[in-house]
């Protein structure tokens, strides 16, 4: 509900006080003054004027007419649910006298901050401004706007929706840790699925239906629940390939992927023990400046560099052979469903890691 104050001066309402008992103001009822009745533009439903015929005016002897009209106002306004809950809306309300050009009347703002006296908080929506300014077009010359900023609580949406949807999302990946006898992937799995898209449903629910712009927590949603459906088929190809009979080998190239995937390059890498050596040698004219203490120390020296040259190439030596070893071993089909058990759980957290980030810090530039 709201209401507006609004003045003009009609000369014919005039009076001089001591010829009336010295009566300064009167109390006049809509139909016997002249009103100026303002329409908002923008209404959800019929389009009716602020106040109606029971309101009355208040003249005083000068001819000022002052009048206080408020009425519930339905209005529409262009909604951006983009971070919902964390949105902050902007709704303007245009006013407009119909029938009169603006050089008959003219809408004049004498304060342009909203008088929030009997205002009441709301469990939803905080203002938080209210002023009022003319209209922009200059076609509407002679309208003003009220423009409201309002922020939404966002405490009973994420405590409700919010936490537990994250919650849900932390337990995707763990379907991978659940051992494959135990039978219960499957239906762990589409729990998870089942219960994002409830959560879906009451996103739906409480938010506008509007799809420009898409609310980041709806795509989040759409995401997790396709994530959701990733990792259940991976849990049912798993599950398949953790029980296939170990008579038909394990194609090879599956084995290269796994370990490329896991990153086997790399832990090789850092395995690698490098060997530096160096030749020691003294050439004429150092001999002559060294000394036989610091000869026999560097000969001492040379004999040691040698010997752990050469346990370092037999140990290095002896891991190429284990390696050779351990790729000419055939992988059994139980092996390499716990080997694509740890590199999809590695992967769903990574993603699962990076999808939050994303849209945690887009919401925090947004601010």
């Amino acid at each position: 509900m709201g209401g507006l104050y609004h003045s003009w001066y009609d000369a014919r309402l005039q009076w001089d006080p001591s010829r009336y008992g010295d009566i300064r103001e009167i109390v006049v009822p809509n139909k016997k003054v002249w009103v100026p009745y303002i329409y908002y533009l923008n209404p959800a439903d019929n389009m009716v004027p602020v106040g109606n015929r029971y309101f009355t005016n208040r003249v005083n002897r000068n001819g000022v007419v002052v009048r206080n009209a408020c009425s519930i106002m339905k209005t529409t306004c262009e909604v951006d649910i983009t971070y919902f809950p964390f949105d902050q809306q902007t709704c303007e309300i245009d006013f407009y006298t119909f029938g009169y050009y603006s050089t008959e009347v003219y809408l004049k703002i004498s304060n342009r901050q909203v008088d929030m006296f009997y205002f009441r908080k709301n469990s939803q929506w905080n203002v938080q401004s209210a002023i009022i300014k003319p209209h922009d077009n200059v076609e509407f010359n002679g309208t003003i706007t009220a423009v409201l900023v309002l922020k939404r609580h966002p405490e009973y949406f994420t405590v409700n929706i919010l936490i537990p949807v994250l919650f849900l999302c932390l337990l995707n990946p763990v379907v991978f840790l659940l051992p494959v006898e135990s039978g219960e992937r499957i239906s762990y799995t589409v729990t998870i699925f089942l219960s994002l898209a409830v959560f879906m449903t009451l996103v739906n629910d409480n938010m506008p239906k509007s799809s420009k712009p898409m609310s980041r927590l709806s795509v989040l949603l759409i995401m997790m629940i396709g994530s959701s459906t990733v990792l259940c088929l991976l849990a049912i190809i798993i599950t398949k390939i953790y029980f296939k009979d170990d008579s038909n080998p394990v194609p090879n190239w599956t084995a290269k992927i796994l370990h490329i995937m896991k990153f086997r390059w790399c832990s090789k890498f850092f395995k690698m023990r490098r060997v530096e050596s160096y030749d020691i040698s003294s050439d004429a004219g150092t001999s002559q400046t060294v000394s036989d203490d610091n000869i026999r120390y560097i000969k001492k020296e040379k004999d040691f560099a040698k010997e752990n040259f050469q346990d370092d190439s037999y140990q290095n030596n002896d891991n190429r052979n284990d390696d050779d070893d351990h790729s000419q071993e055939k992988m059994s089909w139980k092996q390499l469903a716990l080997e694509m058990d740890q590199v999809a759980f590695i992967y769903s957290v990574i993603f699962l890691i990076i999808t939050l980030v994303v849209f945690i810090v887009d919401g925090l530039l947004a601010k």
